[in-house]
């Protein structure tokens, strides 16, 4: 009898073993997926590309190509680049681009190289776009921020929705300016973002209205410090150079 019940306990655990094996065997391999750590999958890339996301090569890049430097991390994460990603829409501008100005706004209202399209609207982009290294990271993302803030506040015009006249759009414009600075966040940047914020472009250039800008900043709650810091160097500047 004991024999016969360790012989019975053997046979259940082979068989036992056997299925284990079986089902080892009939189960799909491990795929490793991406994103990883270091895929940064969600993350948006940078210049022109903006509108596209870093992916690792190994995941392929669907409808579109990789392109390279545009994204944090190894070479192997690059942008994936789709056409309907290279080419925003009028009425979505894309983050970090210029080409609203010209392609959009000047194509719809036709108001010439002094114009505010193309005379202020892309050529401070511009400015900003290529002081950019000189700002902290802090001030990068103010870069970013208002420069979409200014372009979608005139998205209206650049579809046809709304229609002003070339002296009316350039005053609309820079109505918007202090209003984009100030909720981008330029009240919390560093001292040596707002020098460099001020010698890209003159204060009354960037705000089209030192006064208006002032009126704005004395209702932020959070601006005391840059209202300060604006009212002494414009005294610095109005002091007589011998």
């Amino acid at each position: 009898m004991p024999m016969r019940c360790l012989s019975f306990t053997s046979s259940l655990h082979s068989h036992a073993n056997t299925l284990r094996g079986q089902e080892l065997v009939n189960q799909p391999p491990t795929v490793l997926e991406y994103p990883t750590r270091t895929t940064s999958a969600l993350t948006k890339c940078s210049g022109p590309y903006a509108t596209s996301l870093c992916r690792h090569t190994n995941q392929g890049c669907s409808g579109g190509s990789f392109v390279k430097n545009h994204c944090p991390g190894p070479a192997s994460i690059q942008c994936c680049v789709k056409s309907a990603s290279t080419k925003p829409s009028c009425s979505e501008p894309a983050e970090n681009t210029c080409t609203f100005y010209p392609n959009c706004l000047e194509k719809r209202v036709k108001c010439g190289a002094s114009g505010y399209p193309i005379g202020y609207g892309l050529k401070y982009c511009k400015k900003f776009t290529d002081a950019r290294p000189k700002f902290t990271k802090k001030g990068k993302a103010w870069i970013t921020k208002t420069m979409l803030c200014l372009q979608r506040n005139l998205v209206p015009y650049a579809t046809g929705a709304k229609s002003l006249t070339c002296p009316k759009l350039k005053e609309f414009a820079f109505g918007t300016h202090p209003g984009c600075y100030v909720s981008s966040g330029v009240c919390a940047l560093p001292p040596q973002d707002w020098e460099v914020v001020i010698s890209t472009v003159s204060l009354k250039e960037l705000f089209g209205s030192v006064d208006a800008l002032k009126a704005t900043l004395q209702t932020a709650g959070d601006c005391v410090e840059f209202y300060k810091w604006l009212i002494e160097r414009e005294k610095e500047r109005s002091v007589p150079q011998p």
